[in-house]
């Protein structure tokens, strides 16, 4: 028979630790490309018919192209703000319950 070394308590503990840690990592970087993608559905809209518009007549790129720039930055932007104001997950929840709401 193997001689089976134990880990000590504060080894198991820490390992125990890093994995929850890990976990919730995972889960907050989750819940920033959900609400990063909520806004950007958000802005898309708005500015897609901003930049049709503001591009009438002219030889372009199509807006959707431009709309779909400047919707991803301002997407980023602001869940970046969300994060550094420590309110992911709360904005995660308030835009779960929202779409809920539209299902019932």
């Amino acid at each position: 028979m193997t001689n089976i070394q134990k880990l000590p308590a504060f080894v198991f503990i820490s390992n125990l630790w890093e994995n929850y840690k890990r976990k919730q990592d995972e889960l907050t970087k989750f819940k920033m490309r959900f609400l990063e993608h909520e806004a950007y559905k958000n802005f898309y809209d708005q500015l897609l018919t901003q930049y049709t518009l503001k591009l009438q007549g002219t030889v372009d790129f199509h807006p959707s192209y431009y709309a779909k720039k400047a919707a991803e930055a301002k997407a980023r932007e602001v869940v970046l703000q969300v994060a550094k104001d420590g309110r992911i997950n709360q904005c995660y929840r308030a835009r779960v319950n929202e779409l809920r709401k539209r299902l019932k």
